[in-house]
Formats: structure tokens, C-alpha cells, sequence
């Protein structure tokens, strides 16, 4: 018996974290994870993983593990990874490969699924990895679906969808540095639940630069990161830019003619990687 089965899923970017109120708003990009997985006779499960950066494959191996307990694999299982997208620096890898990797563990079982079972497995994955701290269904609902999505991560539940208007880019800034979910002062950040909630429900109201603003000052504050690269993209032109996930990565949107310069001045903080947004259309909601 040899199968084989393809899952390729995508990346995003945070507008308001759901770190500390577990909820959360995200949009997303178009950086790509390719999950190949193979099943044949035998025991065991090996890991290959590829991309930017050397992954931890823990998330990958949890994921099988997590697959083969609900019944999804048997046998020998190889799985290969592709990820154009560097991890633990806000940029949505570990829900990325999550959702890949299981995506392709359903199609291999034959059995039919919707996308809220694939959401809700790559969140309880992630946290049994320890990946996440809060299942980041907001980060894999954007990953999944692009456009804008508004999440209570709690409960699992999508709140609002917003398709994005096009003649945007989503530029990255990406430091050396990494942040680690482990690492997260999380007690410090569980005070500021209603600070955070109170910034989600601005930007469900449609006050997504002011909301992404206050998120990203009071994250760096907490995490010890520097907003320079937000505040300058914004002075180059950037229409919103802040801190994605516990960072330490930025992001800027801007529109075609001001990335070159937003390249370059984010580009003294770090390596940049300039995507497109997804889930865009001509009527869809602007930045």
C-alpha cells in the first residue's frame, strides 16, 4: 500500500492579538506551506521540513500524532514540509503547517470535511504542541480563508468576514531574533484582557489602523520589542503597520507605489519579504 496526498495552506498577519482576551483579528497573505504526505506498509512516522529557516518539526509530529488518534492514519507516515514562511516571529508558520499537514492527513483517510473541522483540529494541535497559546483559530481562519477575519478563539467561532479591497502589498520586516510561545510572559499579558478586547471591538467597527496601532504599542511595551520599524513604515507611507502575532516581525500595507521606500526602511531592521493579500476583491473592505 503506498498513498499519497497534497495540502497547501497560507500565511497571515495580525491586526489585534488575541494573546490576552482570546479574541483576535488577523488578515491574510499569500506565503505558502506545502504539506506532501505518504502512507505504506509498516510503523512509524518520519519528518521532513524545508524552508527559510531550520523548523522544529514538534508541530509536525503532534499534528500525525494528533491525526492518527482521531482515527485519520495508519501505517508508516512520511511527511514532507515546504514553508516559504520564517518561524516563532509573528508570521502565522505554526498555523500554516498545522492546517497543511492535516489538511493532507484528512484527504488521505477519503473522509469528507469541512474547513470549520479543519480549523478547529489545527487549533487543538497547536496547543498540544505547545505552539499557541490560545489555539490562534483567529490566525488559522486568515490562513485558511484570506480576507479579514474577526475571531473569538475561545470558543472557536468566526465572528465577521471582510474581503479586502484591492491595491494593497503586505510588506515583512523580519528580525534575526526569535520569540518562542514558551517564553511569553503570559500572566503579564492576561492582564490587559480588557484592554485587548476593547481594541477588537474597535476594529469590528471598522477602526482597524487605530486598533492595529494600540495593539502593537502595548505588545512591545509587554515583549520588550522596539516599534521603530511600524512607526517608520507608517512615515514612508505604509496606510497601517504594526507588530503580527508576539512579533518580533512587522508588517506594513501599503499601496504599490509606496513599497520600494517601505522596503527600505524596514529593510535596516531586518531581512523583508513583500506578499499579496488574500481573499481580495473590487468591493472588499480598505485598510
Amino acid at each position: 500500500m503506498l498513498t499519497e496526498s497534497e495540502y497547501t495552506e497560507h500565511g497571515a498577519a495580525t491586526i489585534v492579538s488575541a494573546i490576552s482576551s482570546y479574541y483576535g483579528v488577523s488578515f491574510g497573505v499569500s506565503l505558502r506551506t506545502k504539506a506532501t504526505l505518504r502512507r505504506s506498509d509498516g510503523e512509524g512516522t518520519t519528518v521532513e521540513v524545508s524552508g527559510p529557516e531550520k523548523v522544529d518539526d514538534r508541530l509536525v509530529l503532534e499534528c500525525v500524532r494528533y491525526a492518527r488518534g482521531a482515527g485519520l492514519l495508519d501505517g508508516l507516515v512520511h511527511v514532507s514540509v515546504e514553508s516559504q514562511i520564517p518561524p516563532s516571529r509573528g508570521m502565522k508558520s505554526s498555523s500554516s503547517v498545522s492546517l497543511a499537514v492535516l489538511g493532507a492527513a484528512l484527504q488521505s483517510s477519503g473522509r469528507k470535511f469541512t474547513d470549520g473541522t479543519l480549523l478547529r483540529m489545527s487549533a487543538e494541535a497547536s496547543i498540544r504542541a505547545g505552539v499557541s497559546v490560545t489555539g490562534a483559530y483567529d490566525d488559522a481562519a486568515a490562513c485558511h480563508y484570506g480576507g479579514i477575519v474577526f475571531t473569538s478563539n475561545r470558543s472557536m467561532r468566526i465572528m465577521k468576514r471582510l474581503q479586502i479591497r484591492g491595491g494593497y502589498k503586505t510588506v515583512f520586516c523580519i528580525p534575526l531574533r526569535r520569540i518562542s510561545k514558551r517564553s511569553l510572559p503570559i500572566a503579564e499579558l492576561s492582564k490587559h484582557a480588557a484592554e485587548m478586547k476593547a481594541m477588537y471591538d474597535a476594529a469590528r467597527k471598522g477602526m482597524l489602523r487605530e486598533a492595529c496601532t494600540s495593539n502593537t504599542k502595548l505588545l512591545c511595551s509587554l515583549l520588550d520589542i522596539d516599534p521603530s520599524p511600524a512607526a517608520e513604515a507608517v512615515r514612508a507611507g505604509a496606510v497601517m503597520s504594526g507588530l503580527t502575532g508576539t512579533g518580533p516581525a512587522f508588517f506594513a500595507v501599503a499601496g504599490d507605489g509606496d513599497v520600494h521606500e517601505i522596503v527600505s526602511v524596514m529593510g535596516r531592521y531586518g531581512s523583508t519579504i513583500v506578499a499579496e493579500p488574500r481573499g481580495v476583491s473590487r468591493n472588499g473592505h480598505p485598510f
